[in-house]
């Protein structure tokens, strides 16, 4: 068996109770939590409702009425300060509380769109007391709104909303009057109250939906009493019972209004009942009528009119654009056909069509799709156009809604293969074909703005065409046309200017867009765009300057370059005659930094060992300097010896240095066979280093005085030895022996040895 929770919920938990028994023994009882014992006893316990006087007041009233909010706060406080169990106990089993306490405030507070609330507000006695209790009222419901309060405090989610519930604590009619007093856009605990009532009591909306009959009977029983009250002579109409209809019916759009506010699904209730909107623009249509009289014999009554006029309009507005237009994401989304459907059941009511689009224009919702780049079809657009422009006729007022041009390229269905090659995005040399063919008829027009327009036709030069001519290009397309644009475009490095870049594959490319023009991509095309800063006239004449004085630096540094090469010495002559003209070479050259190379000219035409030209205009400098250097020593240290071109000889000893007409002269390289003895002379060196053995080519060591044969510093190897009979030493010897018994081990004897091994 499963042991009991340690903190069990309030409707299975026990509070114990210690009662003094007889003869002085105390004994425990045990009482359910939730349970009438705990609640205050209503015959003992008188509760105050809460008013508010008039603004005006006298002082008596205003004192008469803080006394009793002095005891409507304690009732208050003290509701707050009980504990769960004895909390919930009381809202439960003491309806006073709910009918009396809390009902009253609902009931009476003042609403903004009160004709008095002003007054109130600025109040010094009403308006402080006020607030505190507007406070206390809220922490009241915050504390019912919640079946958590702590570990140990708290109440199973489905039993707490089957007690709010059935004991009238959160209906339809208080919520829709928490809303009215406590709802705002930033209000953000309000909300998650009201989430968390809704989520947990899924019946609410139904209850919402119930009551969508009642509300509609209502708003008929409002018009066939002012139609009663009307219909007697004017000199008794009822102004005071009028204003309370006006009252009634104001308070009713409004509580519903905010209602769907806080809690947007409920709109979509309201959208979904048959000819709920249809209805509404009926009584509005019926009631202008009426009221239109009304205030010309009771002035007094024109501001109440107005406003109550416009909250119906926005009561309707936020119905019919929430669960449609807000919701769509797509052209094909079901909202967007709801809401022509719903606004087309509205059109035959000719006032109130005129009104709503006063104040909520249809091209503005239009162009907020389109915007979204929510593709509506132009057919449908033009419909509602016209009915509408029809109700102004009808209103005697000339107005028709501005035609509204939909790209039938932003259109997700649309074939862009129909465009044949216009189909993808252009740009290098078939842009500037296009271009160039539009400029031909319209030479007066800028590049960039002829960009603009082809992009938006589609790359379409009929069509680009047509719409220069007639005047129909888009406005939005003229700032391409202004001075400062192309000024921009021209110091700015477009695709124009990089059409020589042959590097670019067509894989890798990128269109460059137009700034501040939003185009749609063809099917295939990256998301990749390219933000554009925009800057102003001070930061792009600045940037000019700079520009320009960056070429200026580069014109001087190869001008000086060139006189450089030239060997003018500096003169100001005219150097175009011995260089290709500047204005041959292509831009990218022309602008360039000055290119300095590296590489020494002064031989491409001069063989190996052979003397410079005569009309040399510079000093032969040799390229290694210390070379150069160690060379023209040793020339001195061998004589002056003259160059003869005809001396075969001379030609092969590089290391004297030539001389011709009194100047030292060094060939380009050096001599080949100089390094070559040199290299060899070094494998030498290292071979000897190495095995110690003779030079290569040589097959005996020379003899060195008092030490017989062999390498010097190294082994002896001697076989030879002394002449015959003489005695030899004991290191030849044994040099001989090794020898005999290893002269085997390598070359053609061991390869003999190796044939032989193999045919057997």
């Amino acid at each position: 068996m499963a042991s009991p929770p340690e903190f069990p919920p309030l409707e299975r938990r026990f509070i114990e109770v210690k009662v003094n028994g007889g003869g002085g023994m105390i004994s425990k009882n045990k009482y359910n939590a939730l349970n009438k014992r705990w609640a205050p006893n209503p015959q003992t316990k008188k509760w105050v409702e809460f008013y508010l006087p008039h603004p005006r007041a006298d002082a008596t009233q205003l004192e008469k009425w803080s006394e009793a909010m002095v005891l409507y706060t304690k009732d208050l406080r003290k509701l707050l300060s009980l504990s769960h169990y004895a909390f919930w106990s009381s809202m439960v089993y003491c309806e006073a509380i709910k009918d009396q306490v809390l009902a009253s405030f609902l009931r009476s507070a003042p609403r903004q769109y009160d004709p008095t609330y002003a007054d109130y507000v600025a109040h010094p006695v009403l308006w402080p007391v006020y607030e505190k209790l507007y406070l206390l009222v809220f922490r009241v419901y915050l504390r019912l709104s919640t079946f958590k309060e702590s570990k140990e405090d708290h109440i199973l989610p489905g039993y707490w909303s089957l007690m709010i519930r059935d004991n009238g604590l959160m209906s339809v009619e208080v919520l829709q009057n928490l809303c009215t007093l406590y709802y705002s856009e930033g209000n953000v605990i309000f909300q998650k109250m009201l989430e968390n009532v809704i989520k947990h009591d899924a019946r609410i909306l139904q209850d919402v939906r119930a009551q969508v009959p009642k509300l509609r009977d209502k708003f008929s029983a409002f018009t066939h009493q002012t139609e009663e009250l009307m219909s007697a002579d004017q000199q008794d109409w009822d102004e005071i019972k009028l204003g309370d209809i006006l009252w009634f019916t104001l308070d009713s759009m409004y509580s519903l209004l905010k209602f769907c506010q806080a809690y947007p699904p409920v709109a979509d209730v309201f959208l979904r009942y048959p000819d709920f909107l249809s209805n509404m623009a009926i009584s509005y249509e019926q009631n202008t009528r009426r009221w239109g009289r009304l205030i010309s014999r009771l002035p007094s009554l024109t501001k109440q009119v107005n406003i109550c006029r416009t909250a119906i309009l926005r009561l309707y507005r936020y119905i019919l654009i929430n669960p449609t237009l807000n919701s769509v994401v797509a052209a094909n989304d079901k909202g967007l056909d709801d809401y022509f459907e719903f606004f087309a059941n509205s059109i035959d009511e000719k006032i109130f069509i005129h009104d709503y689009e006063k104040n909520y224009p249809f091209r503005a919702d239009m162009q907020g799709l389109l915007s979204r780049g929510i593709f509506v079809d132009e057919t449908r657009i033009d419909y509602m156009a016209n009915a509408i422009s029809a109700c102004f006729h009808s209103c005697g007022e000339e107005y028709s809604v501005e035609k509204i041009v939909v790209d039938p390229l932003y259109d997700p269905n649309f074939d862009r293969q129909l465009l044949g090659a216009c189909s993808l995005e252009l740009s290098g040399v078939e842009l500037e074909s296009l271009v160039t063919q539009v400029k031909d008829l319209l030479p007066e027009l800028p590049s960039s703005y002829l960009e603009a327009v082809l992009k938006h036709y589609g790359y379409k030069t009929e069509d680009t065409i047509n719409a220069l001519l007639e005047g129909s290009v888009p406005a939005r397309l003229e700032k391409y046309k202004s001075e400062e644009y192309i000024r921009s475009s021209q110091t700015t490095p477009t695709h124009m200017s990089k059409m020589g870049n042959a590097s670019t594959s067509a894989s890798s490319s990128t269109v460059v867009s137009l700034p501040g023009e939003k185009f749609l991509p063809a099917k295939g095309a990256g998301n990749d765009t390219l933000e554009e800063q925009v800057l102003d006239s001070s930061t792009k004449s600045a940037i000019l300057r700079l520009a320009e004085q960056a070429q200026e630096e580069a014109r001087k540094n190869r001008e000086a370059t060139l006189r450089r090469l030239a060997g003018d010495g500096g003169n100001d002559g005219d150097l175009s005659s011995a260089y290709i003209g500047q204005d041959l070479l292509p831009p990218s050259f022309a602008t360039d930094i000055d290119y300095e190379d590296e590489y020494d000219d002064t031989y491409d035409d001069v063989g190996a060992g052979m003397t410079e030209p005569d009309n040399a205009p510079t000093v032969f400098k040799p390229l290694n300097v210390k070379k150069a250097e160690i060379m023209g020593a040793a020339g001195q240290a061998s004589g002056n010896n003259n160059y003869d071109e005809d001396d075969e000889d001379d030609d092969d000893d590089s290391s004297v240095p030539r001389r011709r007409g009194g100047k030292d002269f060094e060939a380009f390289c050096e001599d080949p066979a100089v390094v070559r003895e040199r290299f060899e002379r070094r494998r030498e060196e290292m071979y000897h280093r190495k095995h110690g053995g003779p030079k290569p080519g040589q097959t005996q060591y020379p003899s060195f005085s008092g030490q017989g044969q062999g390498p010097p510093g190294g082994q002896n190897r001697d076989v030879v030895g002394r002449a015959k009979g003489q005695g030899q030493e004991k290191d030849v010897l044994y040099n001989r022996r090794q020898k005999t018994a290893n002269k085997g081990a390598g070359g053609n004897f061991k390869k003999r040895a190796d044939f032989k091994r193999k045919e057997f």
